[in-house]
């Protein structure tokens, strides 16, 4: 959570470096973040769920079908997830930022991808299955899980994530009466 705004360093040289973020401003970030997870999630449920009713989900295997509970399910663990940090600050916190709820909404966010990944491995190979049989839907299960896995956790390790300055954050910060009521018409 580091948005790469201009500070000068006061030096006479016109450096600059990025400034660190408001406690506040962290979690409205990461509350921000999550709700554009929420849609994806919200609209990937639905195309879940619609195809559920299809006359073809008849034609679909055992285990096709099993699979589709599973990444069913996994979707609804995803949009718990999702609607729980938002919630906590809204209704533990009264809207107030706090640093259990900025580590709460990292690890939740963690929650998310995993069950999204095992929604994207079902959904590859109950797709797979029904056209190309279940060796190539295994293999494209397994790649399309490993693929997100690799993609969320893997990949930020490898490519190094920006190194955040030695910084204390405070555990808890009022926003300003204006910043409370700009959340509330953001939630509504």
């Amino acid at each position: 959570c580091y948005r790469r705004q201009a500070v000068p360093l006061g030096d006479g040289t016109g450096a600059t470096m990025a400034a660190p973020m408001s406690l506040n401003s962290r979690l409205e970030f990461a509350i921000t973040e999550l709700r554009v997870q929420m849609l994806s999630t919200e609209v990937l449920f639905g195309f879940q769920l619609q195809g559920t009713f299809r006359e073809e989900f008849s034609h679909l295997s055992g285990v096709a079908r099993v699979l589709d509970v599973v990444a069913l399910t996994s979707l609804v663990v995803t949009l718990a997830a999702l609607i729980a940090a938002p919630a906590q600050h809204r209704i533990v916190e009264r809207g107030n930022a706090t640093r259990r709820v900025l580590e709460m909404i990292g690890w939740l966010s963690g929650i998310a991808l995993v069950s999204w990944a095992v929604t994207f491995g079902c959904d590859g190979f109950i797709v797979s299955e029904y056209f190309l049989g279940r060796r190539v839907a295994i293999a494209a299960a397994v790649g399309a899980f490993a693929l997100a896995m690799g993609m969320w956790f893997v990949l930020p390790k490898l490519c190094g994530r920006p190194e955040l300055p030695n910084e204390k954050l405070p555990d808890f910060e009022e926003p300003s009466l204006r910043e409370k009521i700009n959340q509330m018409l953001r939630e509504a």
